[in-house]
Order: C-alpha cells, then structure tokens, then sequence
C-alpha cells in the first residue's frame, strides 16, 4: 500500500506516485501512437510528393529537350529562309500552287514527289537525268537499307516520297566513317551531301553553342541538298560513328526523273480517261503535270451536296459512291452509282457556280482521287464547252505570245544612270547569291530603290544564267501595282545588278507565317491578284 503512494522523480523534477505514472502510461502510448500515425500519413504525403515533383521534371526535361529540337530546326530553317529569300528575289512565289479542298475541310493534297528547293536550267535538267542511270550503286545489308528508309520515313523533307525514288537513294548512298571528334559538316561551308546515321553519337553545334545530339536512324544535311544554300551549323562525331552518303548531283537526278516518270504515268493515266483522249498529247502532258494527290479513306466524304465547289477530280485508284440527299433533307442519302478507276467527277463546277447537287463519298480501304481546280483547268486548256472544237495547236501559243512585248525596254528615266549614280543608304539583306541593298539615285533622296546585286561566279557555278535573264526580261515587261517594278540592270566584274521598286512592307510569304492564315476576303483579294497575272506564270514555265 505504501508503494502505491510512494513518489517517484521524473526527469523534469516533477514527482508522481506510481499510481499516477501507471495512469500516464496508456495516455503516452496514445500520443506516440497518433503522432506515429500522422508521421506515417506526412511520409506517404512526401512519397506521393516527390513522385509527382520526378514525374513533373521528367515531363519538363521532355519539353525542353523538345524545345530545343524545335528551336534547332527553326534556326536552322530561319537560316536557309534568310539565304533564300534576301538573296534570291525580291518577288517570291511558287506558280504550281496548291490546290485546297474547302469543301469537306480536307487537308492540302499531297505534294509531288519532286523535292528539290533550287532552279535548274533545262539544259542543266536534262544532262542531270540522262546521267542517272550511269551513279554507281553501292552495296549495304538489309539491316542498313532499313534504318535509310526508317530515318527517310521520319524526315519531314523526305516522308511523301515514293517506293521508287527512295529505293534508288537507298542504292546510291555510299559508306563513310568517322573517328570521335572528326568533324563530319562545318557551318559556313557549301552543302553537296546528305547523311543518314546508321551508328554512333554526332554533336550539333552552330556559332560554338551544342544545339542537340543526333541519335542513329536520323537524316542530316537535307536543307543544304534540297536547297542552294551553306551549311547553317556544324555536325561533329562524339563517338566512332558511321553514316551514309548521299551526292546532291544524284539526289537531283533521281528526283527529276521521278518527277518525268510520274509526269508519264500521269499522262497515259489521262489518256484513258474519256473527257481527255481527244486531246493532243502536248496537252495531257501539261494537265499531268499539274495535277495534285489527295488519299481518302473509307466512308470519307470527298464532296458533300451544297457545298461550293470548283474543283475537278479525277479517280486514279480505288471506287467512290455517289449519294443524294432528298429536298426535305430528313430521309438518308439515297445510292446514285459507284464510280471506278478513271470516272471523273464534279465537272459541272468547273462551268458554272453552282452547288454540288450530289454527295461522292470514298469506298474500299484506300482512294486516290487526282485533282485540279478550275482556275488550273481554265489556264491550260479553256472552258470545257470550246475543248472538242478549239484548235491547241502552235496558233494558240502564238497569239498569247503576241500579247507580251518582245524586246522590254528600260525606263526612260533610267536610261542613262550608271552605278555611279548610285548611293547605299543600307543593306536590306543577305543570301548565299548575294545582298540586297537600300539606295538612292542621284541627289533626290525623298526616293528610295532597292538594288539587288547577285555574285557572277554564283550564278554560273550553278547554272542559273537563263533564270537571270527570264527573270530580267519578265520583270522589265511587267508595269502593274501588285508586281514589283524593276527599272534597269547594271553590271561589273563581279556582280549583276537589278534595280528595283522598294517594297518595304516585307513579303507576301513572310506575312502569312506571321499570321498563319488570312481572312476569306484577304485570300479571295490575293487569289484575284495572282489569277490576273497568270500570264508571268505562264512565261516562266
């Protein structure tokens, strides 16, 4: 009994019975017990925590290794852009433009298999095909032929190509090795390879900052190939590595002659179709050539009834169903007719502006339809109601012809200023041709002109001696608003000069990537601009 009362000294300096401290036990294990708990439910809080943190940083370090892929391929085209666009031509555009299917919202038609960024004269063109045949074929196993075609199925320059053309660069590319820290491309210099990487680490670098490392499987060097300008950054071998080798002479072959052997197969596809075998083959051949691919997939609607339309198509492989809608619109679209390989349809639209009365919708796993839109249609070969009776023979051409001044002349104000009268006020820009410079003639400085100087040994090292000249000749026959004025040339020793309208305002192509679409009444105004002056497109062709 006298235990039971007996203090006891905590440490503290608290004195308890032993009564009391035996209360106190069980409160104590009540409190390490919850304070336990909520330790463990605080270290599952920070598991949770720091799994989350890991999986947000991978997720950044993704994006920033994204970031700065993408960043590489912007400098690296914004390079070849600014090497294009300053150096080549104050006006720019493609002629062959291409077509786009606002009826059902479809994406733009498949590009043509001819990639190559550069002009080539048809002298040039045409000694580059004949040779072809005679590029020498290399050996490599299957492993190596399916890691080339893998990297040129990854590489957004090369993916559209087609089975043949890949297959011959694939023959073609020739073996190379590189020990670590061998430099395989320097920044600066002109570009006359493409590589594929089969094995090994390679390094990107531009102006000494590391921009990316290259894995196997990849291509590199295809912007200095697919266009006339010098490499915009250096690719060096972090480990031993091996590449394949592509020469820009036998690229070029291989894709014209593609481009010639589709153009054929084109032509002798349109032969066959009935709206087309009455025509001069000089004809189809134009027509074949400026067709566009568009693929369908099953149940896809490739024309919907009410909707406007002005593009014709033709079926190249593959069936479609034609279907029509009721007045009251309620019941389901009623079965018309299956159409084949080489029916064509929506013609009515390239005669009048009428809506689509019929819905065509695509049939089977895959369909190929070759299109081209009215504007296209009309400028090669006239309305549909004149094609059995009008004559393309060489009158036609003759009279279009008469239509453009034979010899263009300069400006009589112009006439007689030299380059000496001629002063720089600043360089607008830079290209791998030459610069294009801000200046004023005489002492009159509330004008100024645009003087664009191209290097000599430039043009005639790549065979672009007839594209100036056409180039001089269309500008000096062109006196319109939308089309920039070129008053007269000049040349020294070393360069060739145009003088031209300045245009301040930038270009046409730089503002629509800036604003990444136009409004319908922008685009309809451009649309009719272009469509009004289709006689330079014609002349350049």
């Amino acid at each position: 009994m006298g235990s039971e009362h007996s203090r006891v000294k905590l440490h503290n300096g608290r004195r308890v019975t032993v009564t009391e401290l035996r209360d106190l036990i069980p409160r104590l294990e009540k409190t390490i017990e919850d304070r336990s708990r909520v330790a463990d439910e605080r270290s599952m809080a920070a598991e949770e925590f720091r799994q989350l943190f890991e999986s947000v940083k991978a997720t950044l370090d993704a994006k920033d290794a994204e970031i700065q892929k993408l960043r590489g391929k912007v400098d690296q085209l914004q390079s070849v852009l600014n090497q294009i666009t300053s150096g080549a031509s104050l006006i720019s555009g493609d002629p062959n433009s291409v077509i786009s299917n606002n009826e059902t919202g479809k994406s733009s038609p498949k590009k043509r298999n001819a990639i190559c960024g550069d002009r080539v004269s048809l002298s040039a063109y045409s000694d580059i095909v004949s040779e072809e045949d005679k590029f020498k074929r290399y050996k490599k196993s299957d492993e190596s032929r399916a890691i080339i075609r893998t990297a040129m199925e990854s590489n957004d320059f090369l993916r559209n190509l087609s089975n043949v053309p890949i297959k011959h660069i694939i023959d073609c590319v020739f073996e190379q090795r590189f020990s670590a820290g061998q430099t395989l491309i320097q920044e600066g210099d002109e570009g006359k390879y493409l590589f594929f990487s089969e094995c090994g680490v390679l390094e990107v670098s531009k102006d000494g900052k590391i921009l990316s490392n290259l894995q196997p499987g990849t291509v590199f060097g295809e912007l200095a190939i697919l266009y006339n300008c010098v490499r915009t950054a250096t690719v060096k071998a972090v480990t031993d590595s091996k590449v394949w080798v592509l020469d820009r002479k036998v690229y070029q072959a291989i894709m014209m002659k593609s481009a010639l052997r589709q153009d054929r197969e084109y032509a002798s596809f349109l032969i066959s179709v009935p709206l087309f075998k009455d025509l001069p083959d000089s004809m189809v051949k134009r027509i074949g050539s400026r067709l566009e691919v568009v693929n369908y997939s099953d149940g896809e609607y490739i024309i919907r009834q009410g909707a406007i339309g002005d593009t014709f198509f033709i079926i190249s492989e593959g069936q479609v169903d034609v279907t029509q809608q009721a007045d009251d619109g309620l019941a389901s679209p009623q079965f018309v007719r299956t159409l084949n390989r080489g029916d064509y349809f929506g013609e009515k639209a390239l005669l009048s502006a009428d809506k689509r009365t019929r819905n065509v919708v695509a049939k089977g796993l895959s369909t190929e339809c070759l299109i081209i839109d009215r504007a296209t249609f009309n400028e090669l070969i006239g309305s549909l109601e004149e094609i059995r009776n009008k004559d393309y023979g060489d009158d036609a051409d003759d009279e279009r012809h008469k239509k453009l001044p034979s010899k263009p002349k300069i400006i009589d104000k112009f006439k007689d200023v030299t380059l000496d009268d001629i002063t720089i006020i600043t360089t607008l820009g830079m290209g791998g041709f030459g610069r294009v410079e801000l200046v004023q003639v005489g002492r009159d400085a509330s004008i100024t002109y645009a003087l664009k100087c191209l290097k000599k040994r430039h043009i005639v090292d790549t065979h672009q001696q007839d594209h100036i000249y056409s180039e001089k000749n269309i500008m000096l026959a062109c006196s319109s608003e939308f089309v920039v004025r070129l008053f007269r040339t000049f040349k020294d020793r070393k360069y060739v000069y145009f003088l031209l309208e300045a245009c301040l305002g930038g270009e046409l192509w730089t503002f629509l990537r800036n604003k990444n679409t136009f409004d319908d009444s922008y685009t309809r105004f451009c649309v009719d601009v272009l469509s009004a002056h289709s006689t330079i497109y014609i002349v350049k062709e």
